[in-house]
């Protein structure tokens, strides 16, 4: 009886546990661009102040606007000089770059230049399923051996953010036509679901 009660409690726990997460961390998201932006613009229009989700429109009315201008070449330069202080400052780098890079590599259009290869060495092993994410190490210190023969590779990890990169020899990998977020969502629960 106690088990089978455990078991429903727990069913209903991880279908309703992801929805859940989901719902909050866009609602905090929200909440936060509604803050924010309207702190931004009600000083333009005071009577504005108390209309719920003003913020939210006006922050994703700036956020398109900032991408519009950005395909702007001149506009592009001065964003590099705007990010200067986020690239220099010791702690404050890291995390930028490394944030910027990763929402870079998934923001490209449909991921074009994104690969999912499985990974096996020649003779034989386990086969592992990543992303290719540099097709030549040419630009790499020499210390990195055989860099025309040489791939990087990331390989998400599950249940946590984040993975490692490995440099395989290119006959290691073959290409497959799967997509990249089917990859990562699927790495991301160990692949248990189909």
């Amino acid at each position: 009886m106690i088990s089978t009660l455990t078991r429903t409690f727990l069913r209903g726990l991880f279908a309703g546990l992801p929805v859940i997460l989901s719902v909050y961390v866009l609602v905090w998201f929200f909440n936060l661009l509604d803050r924010m932006s309207k702190g931004l613009f009600t000083w333009i229009l005071p009577s504005l102040k108390d209309v719920p989700g003003v913020g939210i429109l006006v922050g994703v009315g700036i956020l398109f606007v900032l991408g519009f201008l950005l395909n702007l070449p001149l506009l592009a330069t001065l964003f590099t000089y705007i990010e200067l202080p986020f690239r220099n400052v010791p702690m404050l780098k890291s995390v930028y770059s490394a944030l910027k890079d990763l929402l870079d590599y998934f923001g490209k259009d449909s991921n074009s230049n994104s690969q999912v290869v499985v990974v096996q060495s020649p003779e034989g092993g386990p086969q592992m399923m990543g992303l290719l994410t540099r097709p030549n190490l040419q630009d790499l210190p020499p210390e990195v051996e055989d860099r025309d023969g040489t791939v990087a590779v990331f390989f998400p990890m599950s249940y946590a953010l984040g993975g490692y990169t490995a440099f395989v020899p290119k006959t290691w990998i073959r290409p497959t036509q799967m997509k990249v977020e089917m990859v990562m969502r699927s790495a991301l629960t160990a692949w248990i679901r189909k």
